[in-house]
């Protein structure tokens, strides 16, 4: 109760204080619009005498009527706006004066707030102490207490904490054998992706509910647990700097897998090596590139990866005729050539979709360049590419169709010998 009394109290002055600064604002916001209010007034003032001495002027010399009654009705209008400004300012002026005796009331409140926050303090800090002795865990009535409360509660978290720990040993590889069910490679590739996924599940969750665990046994005997938690933050912090490169490869690593960004036998590029990927592991892949060179690269390094064989692969052709050939004849030609390649038994299952014809992409330095798109199965592109470049040469030297090649044309300077 004392307690409650002194947040009250507590609640009182900052609520004072509060109101305080929003008058302090409050008068500082009039005091700025009066200052703007008399500015103007001395410019509307001066105003008003430069024209009352030009209409003298004119008077005097005989202006035109019509212009002096211009002058004159400037001259009201000056006026007019004279006496708005001085009322404005009479309003803001009284505002003032009620504010800022808003403000040595909230003032004088706010000190007697103070007193009784502090009255309310003593008074609460008086009635703590008297039940420290009563909550103490020392006293033979607590001790009793805690036996009979929390004994039970704690063989029940260690049951429970045994309980969990076997069966994530049991379906920790259930698991991982259902995320790479559908994965690409053979059965003993997917055992063994499994077999690592399911380590990885099994030590990871392992971890984590076995210091969830402790920390509740902890917490229910009756411990502080915020210091451990601090003392554990320090040290791992201290870890994560010695190791965070090994954590950001397994972490990498483990989301490739689970993600399934790319399979063994896979062709990909990693930033500036292309190759198959001939082994993959929660910390490193390894790729074998057409010289036969093994590129390690840690997964943690991976930032982008291009995946040549993903689902389905695509060729394109970039064809190259003279420009004294028929295009559209050349076209037909190629979709002709196309449709005989997909149709022939050796690529007929490589092939997946129709050839897409795409037309005259360029006009280059040396002649046409045609495109077209052939869709494949993965890892077939570059077997239906090479046999359909190789049937396009002879076709094109079957029907006399030229393939441009570079022209370059040099002029020579002949001088005539001097005598």
């Amino acid at each position: 109760m004392k307690k409650q009394e002194a947040e009250e109290a507590a609640v009182a002055i900052v609520e004072t204080v509060e109101r305080k600064e929003s008058l302090k604002k409050e008068i500082g916001l009039v005091e700025k619009m009066l200052s703007t209010y008399r500015e103007a007034q001395e410019t509307l003032e001066k105003r008003l005498l430069d024209l009352e001495d030009d209409l003298t002027r004119k008077i005097a010399a005989g202006e035109a009527k019509k212009e002096l009654q211009k002058i004159r009705k400037e001259i009201v209008e000056t006026q007019n706006k004279i006496k708005e400004i001085q009322k404005d300012i009479r309003n803001r002026s009284t505002r003032l004066i009620v504010l800022n005796k808003e403000l040595d009331t909230i003032q004088e409140e706010q000190i007697l707030a103070s007193r009784e926050a502090d009255k309310k303090r003593k008074e609460a800090e008086g009635a703590r102490k008297k039940i420290v002795w009563l909550e103490s865990p020392l006293h033979p009535s607590n001790i009793l207490r805690w036996a009979v409360v929390r004994g039970p509660k704690l063989i029940t978290i260690l049951i429970a904490l045994v309980l969990v720990l076997l069966a994530v040993r049991v379906t920790s590889k259930r698991l991982a054998k259902m995320v790479v069910r559908h994965g690409i490679g053979t059965k003993e590739e997917r055992e063994k992706r499994a077999h690592t996924l399911g380590s990885t599940f099994r030590g990871a969750l392992s971890a984590a509910i076995i210091i969830g665990g402790t920390l509740l046994l902890l917490e229910e005997a009756g411990l502080d647990i915020k210091t451990l938690l601090g003392g554990a933050a320090v040290i791992g912090l201290a870890i994560a700097f010695g190791a965070q490169n090994l954590m950001r490869d397994y972490f990498s690593g483990f989301m490739i897998l689970v993600e399934g960004q790319y399979e063994l036998n896979d062709v990909i590029k990693i930033g500036d090596v292309s190759g198959t990927v001939e082994r993959m592991s929660m910390r490193m892949t390894t790729l074998r590139d057409l010289k036969g060179s093994a590129h390690f690269i840690p997964n943690g390094q991976i930032t982008r990866v291009t995946n040549m064989t993903h689902k389905w692969s695509q060729v394109m052709f970039e064809i190259g005729v003279t420009y004294k050939a028929d295009v559209d004849r050349v076209m037909g030609m190629l979709k002709e050539i196309a449709g005989e390649l997909k149709e022939d038994e050796e690529y007929r299952s490589a092939i997946i979709a129709e050839p897409v014809m795409l037309g005259v992409d360029l006009f280059s330095e040396s002649g046409i360049v045609i495109k077209m798109l052939m869709r494949t199965k993965p890892g077939m592109q570059w077997s239906v590419k090479r046999e359909m470049l190789r049937r396009i040469k002879n076709r094109f030297d079957a029907e006399g169709i030229e393939i441009p090649l570079p022209h370059r044309i040099v002029y020579q300077r002949l001088e005539k010998n001097e005598t």
